[in-house]
């Protein structure tokens, strides 16, 4: 509204059973929206005659889509004037697809950025009316550029978009040439594979981080791994996976490692298989881990 639009509504997922007791829980979206006092529509599937019927009803100038997580039909691209306008999370067409921001991290990008654009019947395959950059911070997870993307989406679009509406701003086709993919992240990918080099393994786990948590068997048992750091030191004979002696001979202060195929990688933050997350001090303070256990996997 502070940006001259009125929003009539607000479409979001349904509500999912979650936790313990498999309550139904309602998306932030829905309890942001009902907190402004926005309808709210949560239709199953989107050809729902009554669902269509109440949006035709509305007669929208423009459709803001993020991060809805089903394919949108064409009768809702062509319900508004303007169209459906997404912000997707990476500088089209690079990364396309469901997991950009991971993929971006796993790939070692160190710049991405966002995409504002029409959507189409192809997967992010629309014209683009705006990227803006942003550079990948060192160390960071997926979980941190996502939220930094968010509040970067946030202060972009409400600039962008009358003039998308008015038509004063025009979409330019993408280079199908230059495009390449995001897949979604697989359970068999948070598996560490230990005889990968460190700088490799480290993106994995700021890919998996926190949600759902790039893991490791130790004693049989999962261990996510969820914060690292690779270190210039050279795994001195020690296999894939060996936890290395928890104090050097030359450094005065502990330290948690483990060995990969090249250089090793410091454990900071774990979190073992029914336990909640925690330093690498808690973790040995708990566990009385020795050097030269191992880490298991691939698992």
């Amino acid at each position: 509204r502070e940006s001259g639009f009125e929003i009539p509504a607000v479409v979001c997922r349904a509500d999912k059973p979650a936790g313990r007791g498999m309550k139904a829980v309602q998306p932030p979206v829905k309890r942001f929206a009902e907190s402004r006092g926005l309808p709210v529509f949560q239709p199953l599937k989107m050809r729902d005659p009554d669902f269509k019927a109440a949006m035709k009803k509305l007669k929208p100038d423009v459709l803001i889509v993020v991060a809805y997580g089903l394919i949108v039909p064409r009768w809702v691209l062509e319900l508004a004037p303007a169209g459906c306008i997404n912000v997707h999370g990476s500088l089209l067409p690079l990364l396309r697809g469901a997991a950009p921001i991971q993929r971006a991290i796993l790939e070692g990008f160190e710049v991405t950025g966002i995409s504002i654009m029409k959507l189409d019947k192809g997967m992010d395959t629309g014209p683009v009316f705006h990227r803006t950059e942003m550079a990948i911070h060192p160390g960071e997870t997926a979980s941190e550029l996502h939220d930094r993307m968010s509040r970067l989406s946030a202060e972009v679009l409400p600039k962008v978009l009358p003039s998308i509406v008015s038509g004063e701003l025009q979409a330019q086709a993408q280079d199908d040439s230059q495009a390449t993919y995001a897949d979604k992240i697989t359970p068999e990918m948070e598996c560490i594979d230990w005889a990968e080099p460190a700088q490799v393994v480290d993106r994995v786990v700021r890919c998996m981080s926190p949600r759902p948590g790039a893991f490791s068997l130790l004693r049989d048992r999962r261990l996510k791994i969820l914060a690292t750091r690779p270190l210039p030191d050279e795994p001195a004979g020690a296999g894939p996976g060996v936890i290395l002696p928890l104090k050097q001979p030359d450094r005065k202060e502990r330290r948690l490692a483990v060995a990969c195929g090249q250089g090793v990688l410091e454990l900071l933050e774990v979190q073992p298989e029914g336990k909640r997350r925690m330093s690498w001090v808690d973790f040995l303070a708990g566990y009385r881990i020795a050097g030269g256990e191992k880490l298991v996997g691939p698992c």
